[in-house]
Formats: C-alpha cells, structure tokens, sequence
C-alpha cells in the first residue's frame, strides 16, 4: 500500500512527460495483443531495472495500478487519481466498450492537444502584459524621476497644456502608485479565481472577451474531445455529461447539467446545448452539433468535429490573444505618444521662459 505522503510525491513525480511515456508504450503493447496485467507486468519489470529499483516512483506506480486491477478493478478504476480525469473518462468510456487501446489513444490525443493550446495561450499572454507592464513603468519613472526634474528649472506653477497634465499624473503617481499596483494584483488575481467559478448570466456575456473567452476555449477542445470519444466507445450522452461533472469546475458543471437537463427531456445534444444557452463550446459548433444529432454516425461526426475542433482551438487562442497583443501595442504607444508631447511641451516653456 501507498501512504498518503508518499503517495503525494509520486504523483508529483509522474508528470505529464512520464504519463505520456506510460500513455504510449501501453497503447503498443494493447494494440500487439498483449493483456493489460502482462503489459503492467512487463512495464513494471523495465521500470525497477530488473528488480534493482523497486523504489522507482514509475515502478510504485505501475505497481499499485496492477494491485488493484488484480483486486478486480478496472485500468479506469485503477488509475483514478493518478491521471487527469479528463483523460481517465475518456478511457473508462472506450474500456467499457473493450476498446481499452484506442481509449489510451485518444488520452495521448486530449492530452497532446491540451499541452499545445496551453502552450499558444501563455505565449500569446505574456507579450501583451509585457507591453502593460513597460507602459506602467514608463509612467512611473516619468512621473517620479524626470518631472521633477524639470521642476527645479521651470516652477510647476508655470507648466500649461499637456506639461500641466504630467504634473498631475506625476503627483498621482507619487501618492497612489502602492495602491495602483495593489489593485491591478487583485484584480488579476481576481480575474484568474473568476475563469473556473463564475457563473451566471454576466459570465456568458464576459465569455466574449479575452481572457475568459480563451478558458472557454480550451474547456471546450477538452469537452469535444471527450464527448465525441465515450459517444464512439458506445456511452449514452446522459452518462457521458454526468460522468464530466465529477470534480469539475462550478463554471463546467453549469455548462454540463443545464445540457443534461435539456437531454433528459428528451433533447438531443446540439438542442440541448442550444437551450442550455451558454453558447458552449461555442455558437457555430452548437449550430452544428444541432444539424449532425439527428443523422446517422453522429458518433463518428462528433469524433471528427472534437478532433477538428482541437486545431481550431489553437487558432482561435492565436487569434484572441493577437487582439490583447495589439491592445498592449495601443496602449503602450499611446504612452509613449503622450509623454513625448509632455516633453516636447515642457522644453518649449523652458527655453520661452529663458
């Protein structure tokens, strides 16, 4: 048995790297008939170095997987808080089906994908708060070093026009640049605990915008994924949106229990998502989800739709943080723009002064 501290460690050990790495060499010995205890057997015996590294956390981890299977739990049972349960869902719904590989498959899938849109949105985030974040110290080093400055060669008193203004922010700054800053850490903090508990009917119109639009997306990608996945491994939708509000997030389980209660009376997914009116994944995906529901192979179309839906997804976060990179472009120009007006401004009513 694991303890609960070590058990800790290991999970911390068993990244998304190493899970991979156990992702893909199962799914090959599955897909070369090999049974999931000799799979684990064999994995397990690789991992302890021929029984010279028990202590391995791969090797206590493959092994705690094969106890419980021997126990006569399932591989989805068994990995249950060892995996994302975004993958782990995924692979319940195809082991139920006895397309175990394949639902290993699509987790290397879900999870690959997941990594690149994560990977596009911190990239695509961190120019424009740079941008911020350069404007903000401009202006505080104006406003602390060089106004006053001129101020020893030209009275405040005298300054007019945009000079006048530079006095203004100057002192604002001065007196409220701790509280400033206080409030734009809150307010980012603010910002990144409202993306998984904000709900209500603001909160679907906020999922317009950046940077809640762009949770919205990678939520959605993992959703597509998912569903299309269990619906082809033979779940019913109504399982399948119950089965996703295990641990979710207050935003996710809003999302999946208003379509489920639009399911179980009798709608079919696209309308469900289109009454639930979270406009979730996305309206033109709800739009087609409602044409595709009613035909035959929505399984299959659902499948292709989450895969295609993932590639999208990539180009949506470039596209929407490309909008924030310009902002911060605006923004920081503006800036610029103004404080050299404000110099300009304040040498023209020194040299008339001399």
């Amino acid at each position: 048995m694991i303890g609960k501290y070590e058990r800790m460690y290991l999970k911390f050990a068993f990244n998304e790297k190493q899970r991979m790495r156990v992702y893909r060499k199962l799914s090959r010995f599955l897909a070369n008939s090999v049974t999931l205890s000799s799979a684990l057997e064999i994995m397990h015996k690789h991992a302890t170095m021929d029984g010279k590294k028990p202590k391995a956390p791969i090797a206590r981890i493959l092994g705690e997987w094969r106890r419980q299977i021997t126990n006569g739990k399932s591989f989805g049972q068994a990995v249950q808080g060892w995996i994302p349960d975004s993958d782990r869902l995924v692979i319940e719904g195809y082991e139920s089906a006895g397309s175990l590989g394949m639902g290993i498959e699509k987790a290397v899938l879900i999870s690959s994908s997941a990594k690149q849109i994560k990977s596009t949105l911190f990239a695509g985030l961190a120019y424009p708060v740079m941008l911020i974040v350069i404007a903000i110290l401009m202006l505080v080093l104006f406003g602390l070093q060089v106004v006053p400055t001129f101020e020893e060669v030209l009275p405040r008193e005298s300054w007019t026009g945009v000079g006048a203004q530079m006095a203004t922010m100057s002192d604002f700054i001065r007196d409220y640049i701790i509280y400033i800053i206080g409030l734009m850490a809150v307010l980012i903090a603010l910002t990144i605990w409202s993306m998984p508990r904000w709900t209500g009917k603001w909160r679907v119109k906020f999922d317009r915008y950046p940077p809640w639009s762009l949770y919205r997306l990678v939520m959605g990608a993992g959703f597509m994924v998912s569903v299309g996945s269990m619906i082809k491994s033979g779940m019913a939708i109504p399982s399948i949106l119950k089965l996703l509000q295990r641990g979710a997030s207050p935003w996710y389980v809003e999302r999946l229990s208003r379509a489920a209660y639009h399911v179980n009376n009798g709608s079919n997914l696209g309308d469900a998502l289109h009454r639930a009116g979270h406009n979730f994944p996305d309206v033109e995906t709800v739009q087609d989800l409602r044409a595709y529901a009613s035909l035959t192979g929505f399984d299959e179309t659902l499948d292709r739709l989450g895969t295609e839906w993932l590639g999208e997804s990539v180009a949506k976060v470039q596209q929407q943080t490309g909008i924030m990179r310009n902002f911060g472009f605006l923004f920081l120009g503006v800036v610029f723009g103004w404080i050299a007006m404000g110099m300009f401004s304040l040498l023209q009513q020194i040299t008339t002064s001399m």
